[in-house]
């Protein structure tokens, strides 16, 4: 018998999922594996324009093997570039994140959900500058726009911030979960099934009494969870896909055979 049956059986056939990518070249400036050093950032902003970059991304489409989208409604988008970690940006950085979630949701319309990842590279100040200025955008919501652990200034931020806040990926046990769904610090929880393990499963137990968002889909509050277009049938991704290429639309269905195997539904 599968395990997922000893500890009571699936929550739900399917969960959505969200892809990644529409990513400006200069994000990447100083990334290892970057053909673009930290010293090219500014330079590369003042000759860049947001409309024409978006101009020249395809135009989205339901179809799963559809160039940068890949059929998914919703993607997850970074545009703070690494070298801002510790850092104070130039304004030419702030704008410019903010002009490309502009000319993405101008791109894309609102039949598409965008949501942006800051990786926690912003300082609190420059994070609640950021979240104002993408509010009027609409946000699905914003991933560590701050480090997790910084518990008194997610909270604040979330006070201040109309769009939902999300955190979770580098708390690694259920104490600093305790304290961030206690205090609502956050709108979106978002445990890493692999560095958080065990720690998973209580989790869940303490968001199922309160009204925060659960990015997971190993329970029955999961909301959506990421999905790499790029992986999609391919690598050990793939491998856990059911008839990958036979995909119609972007969501995840759980595999029979266990829990944590999904594939395109």
């Amino acid at each position: 018998m599968p395990v997922y049956q000893l500890i009571g059986g699936k929550c739900r056939e399917k969960v959505r999922a969200y892809g990644g990518g529409a990513t400006p070249d200069w994000v990447t400036c100083g990334q290892p594996g970057s053909r673009y050093s930290a010293d090219d950032l500014i330079p590369m902003l003042q000759e860049w324009d947001a409309e024409e970059w978006a101009a020249s991304l395809p135009a989205w489409s339901p179809e799963p093997h559809c160039p940068v989208w890949g059929g998914f409604t919703c993607h997850k988008v970074c545009y703070l570039p690494a070298t801002m970690i510790g850092g104070m940006p130039q304004p030419i950085v702030i704008q410019a994140c903010v002009d490309a979630f502009a000319a993405l949701r101008k791109k894309v319309g609102n039949s598409v959900d965008l949501a942006m990842d800051l990786h926690g590279r912003a300082s609190p100040a420059i994070a609640r500058a950021l979240v104002a200025k993408l509010a009027p955008y609409d946000p699905m919501f914003i991933e560590e726009p701050i480090l997790g652990d910084d518990l008194e200034s997610l909270l604040s931020l979330q006070n201040l911030s109309t769009v939902p806040i999300a955190t979770g990926e580098r708390l690694y046990t259920r104490w600093q979960f305790q304290d961030i769904i206690a205090k609502s610090a956050v709108q979106i929880v978002q445990p890493d099934i692999i560095t958080s393990g065990e720690c998973d499963k209580r989790v869940s137990a303490m968001l199922h009494s309160t009204r925060l968002v659960r990015l997971c889909v190993l329970i029955a509050a999961g909301w959506v969870v990421r999905c790499y277009a790029q992986q999609v049938g391919s690598g050990s991704f793939g491998r856990s896909l059911r008839r990958p290429s036979r995909a119609r639309s972007a969501s995840l269905r759980t595999h029979r055979a266990s829990p944590r195997h999904y594939a395109l539904a």
